[in-house]
């Protein structure tokens, strides 16, 4: 979605720190298993960076990533038994 939406472009470059930690302008500190340092947005996918993802989501804003992730499904019941 955030790269549908144009928060992010595939080739685009995101600094995941060389730290492995960031703190965002809200929420908790955010920690990768190890230091990134700068990555593609296709390498925060690949590589699953917590901070890559965490930065996006900052520019998304809490509204749109609330409305996006509540159109994906989640915070809805199951229908499996």
């Amino acid at each position: 979605a955030a790269t549908q939406l144009g928060y992010a472009k595939p080739n685009e470059t995101i600094d995941c720190t060389t730290a492995g930690w960031w703190k965002p302008a809200r929420g908790p500190v955010l920690r990768d298993a190890h230091a990134q340092g700068l990555l593609t947005w296709d390498g925060v996918l690949v590589k699953s960076s917590n901070i890559g993802m965490g930065k996006v989501a900052e520019r998304m804003g809490s509204a749109k990533l609330h409305d996006i992730l509540t159109d994906f499904g989640f915070g809805s019941t199951t229908q499996s038994n």
